[in-house]
């Protein structure tokens, strides 16, 4: 089975569905595709999140194998801070989510900041670093979550707050840390 993309000419606009196609083989052998379900709009399913829950769903169901290495290095650090700095409520207290989505725009961004802090690469490769980074067991972050738009949403939504966020984050240490304290410390 597979998402097929099918294009349609109505009034001189084009409008692209999404079709779940399963390939069989008929009595002669030969392969032949069929129509299971029509998903719906590929633009409307953008919209409402539902593409994004789907991906989601399908990325939840396949879990790397037992024993299956990733790349942990740095990753452990830049988690320990992020959890103390609270990122990831900083910024979904500032921007709510509006509609469904399986990640917050805190948990997208708290993965992009992970991987300019470990492993720079572009918007449109972020997932294939997640894929060999930790990202799910460290973060609860699915790698084929993080695709470019999302995180260009993300950071969009990100933007008109961004001065407020980074003033809220210099509150250095939000809360103390679990362990040993210094002597003569004062938590802000």
């Amino acid at each position: 089975m597979y998402v097929k993309r099918h294009a349609v000419v109505k009034g001189g606009r084009r409008y692209v569905y999404l079709r779940l196609v399963e390939a069989y083989r008929d009595a002669e052998g030969r392969v032949r595709h069929r129509v299971l379900r029509t998903l719906g709009r590929e633009d409307e399913l953008k919209a409402s999140g539902q593409l994004e829950q789907l991906a989601a769903s399908f990325a939840r169901l396949d879990p790397p194998p037992v024993g299956t290495r990733r790349h942990v290095g740095p990753l452990l650090l830049v988690a320990h801070y992020l959890d103390r700095l609270g990122l990831v409520e900083l910024i979904d207290n500032a921007v709510p989510m509006r509609g469904k989505a399986m990640l917050t725009h805190g948990e997208v961004i708290a993965a992009l900041v992970a991987n300019r802090l470990c492993a720079p690469a572009p918007l449109y490769d972020v997932a294939g670093w997640a894929s060999s980074a930790a990202m799910a067991e460290l973060f609860g972050v699915p790698a084929g979550l993080l695709n470019d738009d999302r995180l260009g949403r993300a950071l969009q939504a990100l933007a008109p707050v961004a001065e407020q966020i980074r003033g809220a984050s210099w509150r250095w240490p939000p809360r103390p840390a679990a362990g040993p304290t210094c002597r003569g410390c004062t938590w802000i």
